[in-house]
């Protein structure tokens, strides 16, 4: 970029305002996708100024650089709430853990309620490749717990305020 740039103060002001117009007019929330903006800007200045050579190497460690981000890119995890109902909640509870830590499904027991039964409430972390009705099933079918019952359900995400209306917004209105 400062090769592009070189000591031309409107190819500086150029690179800002550009900037500043991909960025307002694309809100960008991922750092990746900053970043490949930010380079892209630069290979269109690259060509822009006729420095062909360095857009052409650029372009190289650009395709090479984005081919090495795709490979590691995270597993996507979507949220589901699991609620068990059960006679014990301590056997439950425990019996529970160490399924979903045994199959090493990241989780929050987030509440514990009930007089008689006691429903037990997980939130969890999956991959798409767990299949929450399986899971389900398996907890209900674990040998040492007295579980009575088990249901999942999507994970209710916190509303979030939307900046231009003022107004709550659901994040979360897909069915699984």
């Amino acid at each position: 970029m400062m090769i592009i740039i070189g000591d031309s103060l409107a190819r500086a002001f150029g690179v800002a305002g550009g900037a500043a117009i991909v960025r307002f007019r694309t809100p960008v929330e991922n750092p990746r996708e900053a970043m490949i903006l930010f380079l892209l800007l630069a290979l269109g200045m690259a060509c822009g100024v006729g420095a062909f050579a360095i857009a052409g190497l650029a372009t190289a460690f650009v395709v090479l650089l984005l081919h090495l981000l795709g490979e590691v890119r995270p597993i996507p995890l979507r949220n589901v709430t699991l609620r068990v109902t059960a006679s014990d909640s301590e056997r439950a509870l425990s019996s529970v853990n160490r399924l979903l830590t045994a199959k090493d499904i990241p989780f929050e027991p987030r509440s514990i309620s009930g007089s008689g039964p006691t429903e037990l409430v997980y939130r969890l972390a999956l991959s798409d490749k767990t299949d929450p009705g399986a899971l389900a099933l398996e907890v209900k079918n674990l040998p040492d717990s007295t579980v009575e019952s088990v249901t999942w359900e999507p994970a209710k995400e916190p509303k979030k305020k939307d900046k231009k209306r003022g107004k709550d917004k659901d994040q979360n209105a897909e069915e699984l």
